[in-house]
């Protein structure tokens, strides 16, 4: 082993510029790996510190005697409690389980409550519901049950499986350093073995090297990927992750960074795995070839040698050195082209498949909701103008852009077929077309009609349509007793309209008072299919085709100023939406909402956007820091390569330069060598690209989550195609400076020296 060290130690400080990308390679690899290892520890983390912080206790016994907790506190399993007397007498009692202490969590409440408290099994639901919490996320985070420690061993070979492929694409990478230093020692190796070294002790040269680059890089590795972790979930938490989660109060409880040394070490020792991996199997691949082919640096085989390249076609002579020169070393080749090749892919396709998922997100929640907010309002049932004071002061307040009124009534046809009638303001009703309505709506409002939306032939054509509805009017009794439930108890009644329609109804329908059914000729001005958005890609449920028959739309205007009577004296209210008028109003409109008594926020559209980007937000903070690791290693190697094979080539080129060639030809062909590098790999990242996008629109095609017309809306080609020819311009710069700078410092030393020279 000695023999083996003394060597491997003996050219890793002869060729320190070598040493030195090979370490910075293992530094950037084991700093990605270290950021994958502490950030899964640091989210494990956050999210049982979340649950804690939610309720923190594994179990809450409530309502029970000091002599049941007394019995409960002394169980085997508890490891600590708390205990709190309540003003009524009874005893709270919170628990903290031990892990690894019980088996399934809702058997084990079930053994205790009967052996401990005496609880019959056929009231045991009753009581729970009364007298027992359960934390199940604390549960699960702190590994106490059965269930929790499977979820976690599903989670780590979920998460080691991620941390192979990447260790795969690094070993892909790094193999390239070890494949040069293999090459440049090939006459070395073949020397060694004809004067008496076996195979066995030039494998260990290379395993030695590997071992003494791994001692160097691995500590400064991890050291530098916890820093850069550590930044990365600083970056995180800023974005508000927390007050998604509800969780913006405590914070600093919820968010802590966790660098586990178990993590840090489970890095490490996947780290140099795949260095001794990459360094074991260049060894194998060296010791294949004879000594004779080894010190003659050539094989027995003949190559027919290309005459024509594109690399020739586009730059001529100098073009063709290059092409020829890569094909040299064909795998080293490939394999620097590959790793470009994915760098970039990952690079542009990650920043782009956070900007998809965003919209795509966002389009699922426009099929649902196509406004920011929806408001409730609060109006006496039996007034059927009520809305109008709420409307006019969100109108009043400049924080909305748009306000959409809907008031919709069901009605049938003759023949017992569903046909809406809906009440529309203009905001609504250029909405209700996507902003391609069939006749304005002041035309519309002055016709005094309707216009019928319907896919169905049987009704196209029609000037006007009869239709049957409820016209609900109730007797003066049923108004007096609603307006001194309101008077008694206003916050329990004025919003609450749904059960008090019901409740109305009902009362009304028993004692024969209520009125239902009416009828109406309604006047036809326009009809119209049913509109489609032509920018969405979502599937959407077209209700109105498969249980409305159609829809009559006429304006509100209309329903206040005459028709608001036609439907009797009590209406169920109005549907109100609102669009805010610019992003930074968004929490002095919900101020404002919360100020007026008459109007409740229902649902808030823009709050749960915003929540979707603040995710996909941290996930592109992860994803960049793990792209950019990547990239920085490939960078690295390429330097490695284009520089190394400059170097290796400096009695050649001295050569070329005795025959005519100058300097700026050698700048010339350099530059051409950092080009087709950059060039071949921004071509396979493209294409890798669009295969990726044409397979994913094929899945959510085929799972009926977009429509076939969507096909190129989701990511356009066009937007990874400029994050990958942005990044190729810097690579490009990279390469180009790796290959001149030994070309500068090779001028600096003479023809013959350079002629005569021996790596």
């Amino acid at each position: 082993m000695k023999f083996e060290m003394l060597l491997a130690r003996k050219y890793i400080f002869s060729q320190k510029r070598h040493t030195l990308l090979t370490i910075c390679s293992i530094v950037i690899a084991v700093t990605l790996m270290a950021l994958l290892f502490t950030g899964y520890s640091t989210l494990q983390s956050c999210m049982r510190e979340a649950a804690y912080a939610q309720a923190p206790y594994h179990m809450r016994f409530t309502d029970i005697t000091a002599e049941q907790a007394l019995k409960l506190s002394r169980l085997p399993e508890v490891e600590s409690y708390k205990k709190a007397s309540m003003p009524d007498k009874t005893i709270r009692l919170d628990i903290m389980l031990k892990p690894k202490s019980i088996g399934d969590i809702h058997t084990y409440v079930e053994d205790v409550a009967n052996r401990e408290l005496g609880m019959d099994y056929s009231k045991l639901e009753k009581w729970r519901e009364g007298h027992l919490d359960v934390n199940y996320d604390l549960v699960e985070r702190d590994l106490i049950d059965d269930n929790g420690r499977k979820d976690r061993v599903q989670l780590y070979c979920i998460f080691f499986v991620f941390v192979i492929m990447i260790a795969l694409t690094l070993r892909l990478i790094i193999d390239t350093a070890f494949e040069i230093s293999s090459k440049e020692r090939e006459q070395q190796f073949g020397v060694l073995q004809s004067v008496g070294a076996t195979p066995k002790q030039i494998v260990g040269i290379m395993t030695m090297e590997g071992i003494m680059l791994s001692v160097v890089g691995i500590p400064i590795g991890l050291a530098v990927g916890t820093a850069v972790a550590y930044i990365a979930f600083r970056k995180i938490a800023a974005s508000g992750i927390a007050d998604v989660f509800y969780f913006g109060d405590k914070a600093d409880e919820v968010l802590k960074f966790n660098a586990n040394p178990i993590m840090l070490a489970m890095a490490a020792v996947v780290s140099i795995a795949w260095v001794l991996f990459s360094a074991y199997g260049t060894g194998m691949r060296v010791i294949k070839k004879s000594p004779v082919e080894a010190i003659s640096a050539r094989d027995n085989n003949v190559k027919k040698v290309r005459r024509h390249t594109l690399m020739g076609m586009i730059f001529g002579w100098t073009g063709k050195l290059t092409s020829r020169n890569a094909r040299r070393q064909p795998k080293r080749y490939i394999i620097t082209i590959l790793s470009l090749t994915l760098s970039l892919s990952l690079f542009a396709g990650v920043g782009s498949t956070i900007e998809a998922v965003t919209n795509f997100e966002e389009a699922i929640f426009a099929a649902d909701a196509d406004s920011d907010m929806y408001i409730s309002t609060e109006y006496s049932i039996f007034d059927k103008t009520g809305y109008r004071p709420i409307v006019e002061k969100l109108e009043k307040s400049k924080y909305f852009s748009h306000i959409y009124i809907d008031h919709g009534i069901n009605a049938f046809t003759k023949n017992k077929a569903r046909m809406a009638i809906t009440y529309v303001n203009e905001d609504s009703y250029n909405r209700a077309f996507f902003g391609k309505p069939p006749i304005s709506y002041d035309e519309l409002k002055n016709s005094g009609g309707y216009i019928l939306v319907t896919d169905d032939e049987v009704y196209s054509g029609l000037d006007s349509i009869e239709l049957t509805f409820n016209s609900l009017n109730m007797a003066e009794k049923y108004i007096e007793e609603y307006n001194q439930k309101v008077k008694e108890d206003p916050e329990s009644y004025l919003f609450d309209k749904g059960s008090l329609y019901m409740d109305f109804i009902h009362k009304a329908s028993e004692d024969g008072t209520l009125k239902r059914d009416a009828s109406n000729v309604f006047k036809i001005v326009k009809t119209c299919p049913v509109p489609v958005n032509e920018n969405s890609y979502m599937y959407s449920d077209q209700d109105q085709n498969d249980y409305y028959a159609g829809n009559l739309i006429a304006t509100i205007d209309q329903y206040e100023e005459t028709e608001n009577t036609m439907f009797g004296n009590f209406d169920y209210g109005i549907s109100i939406e609102c669009d805010l008028a610019h992003p930074r109003y968004h929490m002095p409109a919900i101020e404002f909402i919360n100020a007026n008594k008459d109007m409740q926020l229902s649902f808030d559209f823009f709050y749960e956007v915003h929540n979707i980007r603040t995710i996909t937000s941290a996930f592109s903070i992860a994803s960049n820091f793990i792209t950019v690791l990547i990239a920085l290693v490939a960078i690295v190697n390429m330097i490695n390569i284009i520089s190394t094979g400059i170097i290796n080539r400096q009695s050649e080129l001295a050569s070329m330069e005795c025959v005519g060639m100058t300097k700026w030809q050698l700048y010339k062909m350099a530059v051409i060598e950092g080009l087709q590098y950059t060039i071949f790999g921004a071509a396979g990242a493209i294409v890798l690209c669009i295969l990726m996008i044409f397979a994913t629109e094929q899945f959510l095609i085929a799972v009926q989550i977009m429509t076939p017309e969507g096909v190129g809306s989701l990511i356009k080609i066009s937007t990874p195609t400029i994050r990958i020819l942005g990044a190729t311009g810097f690579t490009l710069l990279v390469s180009i400076a790796a290959a001149i700078v030994p070309l500068k410092r090779m001028q600096k030393t003479s023809l013959i020296d350079r002629i005569r020279s021996v790596e």
